[in-house]
């Protein structure tokens, strides 16, 4: 008897995963925009074969999600308003793919945010079987699906979000840098989104995070920003820390606000 045990693993939000590099990392539609684009290229030197599906995800405070499946009042899904093709892809070692995402807006929309996830599910590699086994009994194999998450934003109006620090501490390495633990606070019906800079007062940036999502459903939440160097700057007494507006928030300044160490 033979058994294949499908094990599932989901990954979020980078540029580059160990299979797949996909751009952008994040899609956002504004009022105006009806069509995007998601490039998919194998970086490996096999042929593999990707299944392109939704998923809906709650955002946690203390950083990844958590899925449902019912309709939830903290978040708006997208994809019933989004047409998504292919939803399949076979992609040689090295070949790209583009995916297309079109917006079709309907009536009964309100000005909230609206978001789900695409997930690019890696299947079994082709070339995979099972080798022959003379011996009595079962015979297992575990194949292992990797999926691999973007979130897929729409804002049909910009509204006004708020940020600040709410509490931060240093954890020191051996290794003379120090991880900045952050807890930040949103206000507003909508995603804050960008970069977190460290700066020393005299303004050399010694840190930075890129990347950085406060989801509308989100309140609060935890992240931390690497100062490599940190030992040559520990006898400063403070720090700033800017969270700086990228993509559809590019221009605004979430906050620029000073840490006493």
């Amino acid at each position: 008897m033979r058994i294949v045990i499908f094990l599932s693993i989901l990954l979020f939000c980078q540029n580059i995963f160990a299979n797949l590099l996909i751009s952008p990392t994040r899609v956002n539609f504004d009022n105006r925009e009806r069509m995007k684009e998601v490039i998919l290229i194998n970086t490996t030197t096999k042929a593999r074969v990707y299944r392109i599906e939704w998923g809906e995800y709650l955002a946690l405070e203390e950083g990844g999600y958590k899925e449902f499946e019912e309709p939830i009042a903290e978040v708006s899904a997208l994809s019933p308003y989004v047409r998504m093709t292919p939803r399949q892809v076979r992609l040689g070692p090295g070949e790209r793919q583009t995916i297309k995402l079109q917006l079709r807006k309907k009536g009964s929309m309100t000005d909230s945010e609206y978001r789900s996830h695409l997930k690019f599910i890696a299947l079994p590699p082709e070339d995979e079987t099972i080798p022959e086994d003379t011996s009595e009994g079962m015979k297992m194999k575990i194949n292992m699906l990797v999926s691999y998450s973007i979130p897929v934003v729409y804002q049909p109006k910009k509204l006004h979000v708020e940020a600040s620090v709410v509490e931060y501490s240093i954890d020191r390495r051996n290794d003379g840098g120090a991880d900045l633990k952050l807890t930040l606070a949103k206000r507003g019906e909508q995603s804050a989104y960008g970069r977190l800079e460290i700066y020393t007062k005299d303004g050399q940036r010694v840190g930075l995070a890129n990347n950085i999502s406060i989801f509308k459903e989100l309140d609060r939440a935890k992240t931390t920003v690497r100062i490599p160097e940190y030992a040559q700057y520990a006898n400063q007494s403070e720090f700033v820390l800017k969270y700086i507006g990228e993509k559809e928030h590019s221009g605004t300044v979430f906050i620029d606000q000073k840490l006493r160490m």
